[in-house]
């Protein structure tokens, strides 16, 4: 009989953690050349050359928030198609304001990028050439 107590009030703890967590948030915003999409379980960030992918992403209270992702860079002509891609890992700072979601994305040895994306906006991407 013990354990029932002992689990009764572990299960009731994790249903409070579990309706009390944010969750992912989904959806498209876009600007002229670049698209992000964020789906509950990940992200993608397509650009002309490039596309970066995310975890699922969450929000503070404030609309901010901070992630770690894959930025694979493509380039024009002829590709090895046996080759790996080539994985530089990125740090992602965003805040979201209504349909506005402000981007800051880092990579090691290159200068910040800054991105205002609106959500619903389809940009066209043009591809590598």
């Amino acid at each position: 009989m013990r354990r029932r107590y002992v689990l009764l009030p572990l299960l009731a703890l994790a249903s409070m953690t579990a309706a009390g967590a944010t969750p992912p948030v989904e959806g498209a915003w876009g600007t002229p050349g670049t698209r992000l999409t964020l789906w509950a379980e990940r992200g993608l960030i397509e650009e002309g050359c490039a596309e970066i992918a995310l975890p699922p992403v969450t929000l503070t209270a404030d609309g901010r928030f901070t992630v770690t992702g894959r930025m694979i860079a493509y380039a024009g002509g002829p590709q090895d198609a046996d080759a790996p891609p080539r994985e530089i890992p990125v740090i992602i700072v965003g805040r979201l304001d209504g349909e506005v979601m402000e981007l800051a994305i880092d990579q090691r040895g290159a200068e910040r990028r800054t991105l205002t994306l609106r959500q619903g906006f389809r940009g066209k991407i043009i591809r590598c050439l």
